[in-house]
C-alpha cells in the first residue's frame, strides 16, 4: 500500500504555532531538523504546554536563514540568533514515560522574547534554547503523523453532530498522508513507511489531550473536538486512552518532501 506526503509542518518552539516546511530534514540522532529545539518555561523555570497557555497558539515562529523570527497579531518582530542564547538556565521537563520531572541545561532567549510571550499569554514566561542533552532525552516523540482519510472521517462525525470542522493544525502533525486506498485511522496500525530517502519506524498511536480544542487561529479553547475524537477512538480502541494519529522516529538521515510516495507497512 501506498500514501503521499499531503502536507509536512515542524514546530520550532514547542507549544507555539506550527510552521509549514516543504520538506522534513532527519538528523544522525534521530531528530527532526528545526523542529521542538526551542521551548517556553514558566517563572519556575518549567517546560509548559499549550494546553495550559492556550494563547502560544498565537505566536508565529518562522527561520529566516541563521535566524529565528517570532511574530503575533499587533506585536512587534522578535529576531533571535537560530543557535544561540543570552544566559545559562536550569530547566525542567516532565517525562510522561517515566512520570517524573528531568532537569536540563538551556540557554535563555532574553527579555525582548520574554516580553513578547507576557503581552500575548499575560503570563510571566520565558523562551529558552534547548540544549544538546534535552534535544536527546529519553521519552520523546520524534515525528507525529495523520492520515486525511482520519481528518475527514472526523469532520464528518462533527457535522452530523452541528459542529464545525477540525483542520490539521489543531492536532499539531509534522507529516499529513494522503491517498485514495487510506481508510480512516490506517495510520494507527503501521509499522514502517519506506521512500527512497529513508525510513520511518512507527512507535506508539497518539494519545489525546486537551490541545486540539485550541482554536490555533486565536488561541480560544472551546469544547470540541476532544469529546468527538474520544468517541471515534474508544470505537476502535474500547477501554483504552483516547487516540488519534501515530508516533513515528526516522532510521538514520534523510530528507522527506511533500508530494513523495511512501510504502506503508502495517502490522499483521
Amino acid at each position: 500500500m501506498q500514501a503521499r506526503v499531503a502536507s509536512l509542518f515542524v514546530f520550532p518552539v514547542k507549544a507555539c504555532a506550527a510552521l509549514p516546511v516543504q520538506e522534513l530534514v532527519f538528523t544522525a540522532d534521530g531528530r527532526l531538523q528545526g523542529d521542538r529545539e526551542w521551548a517556553v518555561v514558566d517563572a519556575g523555570s518549567q517546560v509548559t504546554w499549550q494546553g495550559e497557555y492556550p494563547r502560544l497558539a498565537c505566536v508565529m515562529p518562522s527561520f529566516d536563514g541563521s535566524t529565528l523570527v517570532l511574530q503575533a497579531s499587533g506585536e512587534e518582530t522578535v529576531r533571535l540568533p537560530r543557535e544561540g542564547g543570552e544566559a545559562p538556565l536550569r530547566i525542567c521537563i516532565w517525562n510522561d514515560a517515566m512520570q517524573r520531572t528531568e532537569h536540563f541545561d538551556a540557554l535563555d532567549a532574553g527579555p525582548a522574547a520574554a516580553a513578547l510571550l507576557r503581552r500575548v499569554t499575560g503570563a510571566d514566561l520565558r523562551l529558552v534554547r534547548l540544549g544538546a542533552e534535552a534535544l536527546a532525552r529519553s521519552g520523546t516523540n520524534a515525528l507525529h503523523l495523520l492520515s486525511q482519510a482520519s481528518l475527514d472521517e472526523l469532520d464528518e462525525a462533527l457535522h452530523a453532530r452541528g459542529l464545525a470542522a477540525a483542520e490539521a493544525r489543531r492536532f499539531r502533525p509534522n507529516l499529513v498522508l494522503e491517498g485514495d486506498d487510506l481508510a480512516p485511522f490506517l495510520e494507527e496500525h503501521l509499522t514502517r513507511l519506506r521512500w527512497s530517502g529513508g525510513e520511518l519506524r512507527a512507535t506508539s498511536r497518539c494519545v489525546r489531550c486537551i490541545v486540539p480544542n485550541v482554536d490555533p487561529r486565536d488561541g480560544a479553547l472551546g469544547a470540541e473536538p476532544g469529546p468527538t475524537v474520544a468517541a471515534l477512538s474508544t470505537m476502535r480502541w474500547p477501554g483504552a486512552p483516547s487516540t488519534l494519529g501515530l508516533y513515528a522516529r526516522p532510521v538514520g538521515v534523510g530528507v522527506l518532501a511533500r508530494g513523495t510516495l511512501l510504502d506503508l507497512e502495517l502490522a499483521l
